[in-house]
């Protein structure tokens, strides 16, 4: 054999001959192993074969190298994979399924499976934000555009020089914190950030400002009078009339108070009497979108001065202007003066579709438990006999991000919501799946009992998630 068989030769000469099929046409294995070498085929892949495997391979030139992303969440167990799987992908589930599941993994704290990522993809893009930092990464990375966002593990590890990179959550979280501690400190690190954020962060960031709010914040507040954003221009503008003694004008105050009209009802003691004038090119069915929109840039506290009434004598004034109503109520909720909506509601019945009728709820800058006070106030009129139209419940359900209030739903069972799903004319899954989505968990047992009584082709998916829910929270018990 010869000795100059070098690893290089191998890999040159006699690798790519044996890879096509050597034979002493192309190659003469006579001069490189001998001619006394017995099989000398075998011989040179045998001689090619531990040359490969000593090797070191040449390493790239570039590496791209991905961020180690840390997850302390649990993930779900195993019997729950393949039926979430079924519910999300194979039987296309409804919006309010798919938020229900999202908005239960957050509370819970659970994350997908790895290996379930690619097949939830759509699933993770409509809902990263509530199914922790790993969905986060999968959505971003599987986004037409580039991001520069950090997933960090916890709180702590964010600081005045990083938190503008991390996820809005955190972002959020961290300036909360900061405005509690340092209020103008806090303020000082939005402001310098603030150009670089998009509309959606530009409206949670400013309703951190909440914690702390004061006077200082004045000049910052009213340079957001041009912002392009809409919401954001809003926000600015409740905050700035929660502020003591600000020299603020709102321009949004000024217009709204041209249309309300005061009188007085009374003989022997005077009552003052509120009403909203519509323009008359607003019609019914518009109305309330109308009113929304006309009161959404004024606080509560700033329209009570404007008319030097308290909080309980604007009700009272408003009681026979269902128009005015809603526009407090609207007010109320920006300004989480929860405690004043069960009157409103109370003079005006029909709070719960005619706010609904005004557009999507915000309701950001309210915790879980402030979220379910709301619902339960403006639902309070009908929760003995709740109405059924399903875009009334997704409508609530999208705006506390959770369970209805078990007053209401427990109203809806009650009810004989059941009969109009018997008609095969009447008969689909949308209200089904809709109050399994809504369903306290104390009352899922009930409503199994009734979904029971109905077609299992209406139900299959209602059945699904209402055990998929249970799973989630008997696995964080």
């Amino acid at each position: 054999m010869d000795k100059r068989l070098t690893p290089a030769l191998l890999k040159s000469r006699v690798l790519p001959a044996l890879l096509a099929g050597a034979n002493r046409r192309s190659m003469d294995l006579d001069a490189l192993f001998g001619t006394d070498a017995d099989q000398p085929r075998l011989r040179a892949l045998s001689l090619t074969g531990q040359a490969l495997r000593f090797e070191r391979p040449s390493g790239p030139e570039h590496y791209l190298v991905e961020p180690e992303i840390r997850d302390d969440r649990r993930i779900i167990p195993d019997e729950m994979r393949r039926p979430l799987i079924r519910l999300l992908t194979f039987s296309k589930a409804t919006p309010p399924v798919a938020a229900a599941i999202a908005w239960t993994m957050d509370k819970a704290q659970l994350r997908l499976h790895p290996f379930d990522q690619p097949k939830l993809d759509a699933f993770i893009r409509a809902n990263s934000e509530y199914l922790g930092s790993t969905a986060e990464q999968w959505a971003t990375r599987q986004a037409e555009t580039a991001t520069t966002l950090t997933y960090f593990f916890a709180e702590d590890e964010l600081d005045e020089n990083n938190w503008n990179t991390a996820q809005l959550r955190q972002r959020v979280h961290y300036l909360e914190s900061r405005r509690k501690l340092d209020p103008d400190a806090a303020r000082a690190l939005l402001e310098a950030a603030w150009p670089q954020q998009d509309a959606e962060a530009r409206v949670r960031l400013l309703i951190a400002l909440q914690a702390g709010l004061g006077i200082a914040d004045e000049p910052f507040l009213a340079s957001l009078a041009k912002d392009r954003s809409p919401r954001v221009r809003s926000m600015a503008a409740q905050l700035l009339g929660r502020l003591p003694n600000s020299t603020y004008e709102n321009p949004a105050l000024r217009q709204l108070m041209e249309r309300v009209q005061r009188s007085e009802s009374g003989i022997f003691r005077k009552k003052t009497v509120l009403a909203l004038e519509l323009p008359t090119t607003v019609k019914e069915h518009i109305a309330p979108a109308w009113i929304r929109e006309s009161v959404v840039s004024v606080s509560l506290q700033e329209f009570s001065r404007a008319v030097s009434l308290t909080n309980e004598e604007l009700i009272a004034g408003s009681a026979k202007d269902r128009n005015l109503l809603l526009g407090l109520a609207w007010m109320a909720t920006q300004g989480r003066r929860l405690d004043l909506l069960p009157p409103i509601a109370a003079e005006h019945p029909e709070l719960w579709e005619q706010m609904s009728l005004s557009g999507s709820a915000d309701l950001e800058h309210l915790s879980v438990d402030e979220r379910v006070e709301w619902a339960t106030a403006i639902t309070s009129p009908q929760s003995s006999k709740p109405p059924k139209e399903t875009m009334l419940w997704n409508w609530l359900h999208n705006a506390i991000k959770g369970p209805v209030p078990t007053s209401l739903m427990d109203g809806m069972l009650r009810s004989r919501w059941t009969e109009d799903l018997t008609e095969p004319a009447k008969a689909r899954p949308d209200l089904p799946e809709m109050l399994a989505a809504c369903c306290p968990g104390s009352l899922r047992t009930k409503l199994r009992e009734q979904l029971g009584t109905l077609d299992p082709s209406l139900t299959v998916n209602a059945f699904s998630l209402l055990d998929i829910l249970d799973t989630m929270e008997r696995f964080t018990q």
